[in-house]
């Protein structure tokens, strides 16, 4: 009579073991991605996958979303009103920067703090301007390009003071749309005019103050800039190109068929780059192999990055979505 009790006892032991093996949710294996479907009324702009894994999603109005490598969906309500977060950056402390309205903001990733650099909040600051993109700089600190009248970089230390640069020769109408730290130490940027002539220019700012810059022909209005694998600059165009830059400032641009104005551009893998148009994702290589992929459904896909397993996430505002795209094999 004990001996069934006994055998059923040891396999009651072996599961408990097993469980205790198996982890917490936060480490279990990620799942195969999906599209991440968001409240309505979030519609996603700006996406950064951070060096932990995670996936930054900004949405309009006050929030942020936090894909997790398990696949779990965080949401970080960000306090007062009127944030509309955009760019965003991981900055050499860690922390998540993000370009917001009249402000920046800064989330730590590990206990959630939310710091707002504006007239409140342990970032304070009412100089803030008004930033609009974000990079990593090569000193410790982030940058931020600032939309004002004439635009300006302003610098804010992982404390979160802050000191502003002006840019040397860039006229007042002219925009920052897109700012990368190069892998020659300084910050290169995207530059076009904002009322329309459609003139664009590549400009190179160093810790100094000094700013190099190179035009490019008429019409030709760059957006957002990455660092390369290549150890060059690229750029996407919104009149259907992508552009390169060297550190050297030697140019050269990839023409795509009509109609594919290119929204935003992220790296990839093995010497890859990743874009958007209205609906499709391409994908170039670093000598300028070019495809592009329409995605069924897409409303407006906007932003792009690479997901770890494969692929990438790409925002599709309207759709309150953020897409998975695999290419066909």
């Amino acid at each position: 009579m004990r001996r069934p009790f006994r055998c059923l006892l040891v396999v009651l032991v072996l599961l408990l073991a097993g469980c205790s093996d198996s982890g917490s949710s936060e480490d279990a294996a990620a799942p195969a991605p999906h599209d991440i479907v968001l409240p309505r009324g979030a519609y996603p702009g700006h996406l950064l996958v951070s060096r932990d894994g995670s996936l930054w999603i900004t949405e309009s109005g006050e929030a942020v979303a936090r894909r997790l490598p398990n696949g779990k969906l965080r949401q970080y309500s960000l306090p007062g009103n009127e944030n509309s977060p955009g760019d965003l950056e991981e900055g050499p402390d860690g922390a998540i920067w993000i370009a917001g309205f009249e402000e920046f903001i800064r989330i730590d990733p590990d206990d959630g703090s939310i710091g707002i650099g504006a007239s409140f909040g342990p970032y304070a600051n009412p100089e803030v301007g008004l930033p609009e993109t974000v990079a990593a700089g090569p000193d410790g600190a982030v940058w931020f390009g600032d939309a004002g009248v004439p635009p300006d970089l302003l610098r804010v230390s992982s404390e979160g003071s802050t000191s502003t640069y002006s840019l040397p020769g860039v006229e007042e109408e002219a925009a920052i749309n897109g700012m990368a730290l190069g892998p020659d130490r300084a910050i290169w940027l995207s530059l076009s005019e904002s009322f329309g002539s459609g003139h664009g220019e590549i400009g190179r700012f160093t810790l100094d103050g000094n700013l190099d810059r190179w035009p490019l022909p008429p019409g030709h209005a760059p957006q957002q800039i990455v660092s390369g694998p290549d150890g060059a600059l690229w750029f996407a165009e919104a009149d259907n190109r992508i552009g390169r830059i060297t550190t050297d400032g030697e140019l050269s641009e990839f023409e795509l068929r009509p109609g594919l104005a290119v929204n935003d551009i992220a790296v990839g893998k093995a010497n890859t780059l990743w874009f958007t148009t209205e609906k499709r994702v391409g994908r170039i290589t670093t000598s300028g192999d070019v495809s592009t992929w329409l995605v069924p459904d897409a409303d407006y896909l906007f932003a792009i990055a690479p997901a770890p397993a494969g692929g990438a996430w790409v925002t599709d505002g309207p759709a309150d979505r953020v897409r998975y795209f695999q290419p066909p094999s």
